[in-house]
């Protein structure tokens, strides 16, 4: 770790808390921290630091979103034919959605992991790594 250096760090000095900033200057005691809020740099103790973890580069959510996206179209899909099935002017046998209720659920989930997708990739995620201090 080194000055310039984007980090994350983790302390319960009297409450749970975690921030983030750039190094500005490490002292044997603690260190001093460029936070977003205030602009001003702040000192941390190192007594009551728990946890240091650097930002190693940043991705895109690509795939989180795709993931969440397919999770909620196959959610609705269930929720669809669930609905359909509760109908009575559907026949349970061979009705209008009920015949279709694997395609429905495979095409809501591509759907959902489309549109996650696309979303997620206009989001960048920060990577972590833990660093002894």
């Amino acid at each position: 770790m080194q000055p310039g250096d984007r980090i994350r760090v983790h302390s319960e000095e009297i409450v749970h808390f975690r921030t983030r900033g750039d190094v500005v200057e490490l002292r044997p005691d603690g260190l001093l921290l460029r936070i977003d809020e205030p602009a001003q740099p702040v000192f941390l103790s190192s007594e009551f630091i728990t946890r240091i973890e650097r930002e190693t580069g940043r991705r895109r959510a690509t795939l989180d979103g795709a993931f969440l996206g397919a999770l909620t179209g196959l959610i609705t899909g269930i929720a669809i034919i669930a609905a359909a099935e509760a109908d009575d002017r559907i026949d349970p046998v061979c009705g209008e959605l009920h015949c279709y209720g694997a395609g429905m659920y495979l095409t809501s989930t591509a759907v959902g992991a489309a549109a996650g997708a696309l979303l997620g990739s206009r989001f960048t995620i920060s990577l972590w790594e833990r660093v002894r201090f």
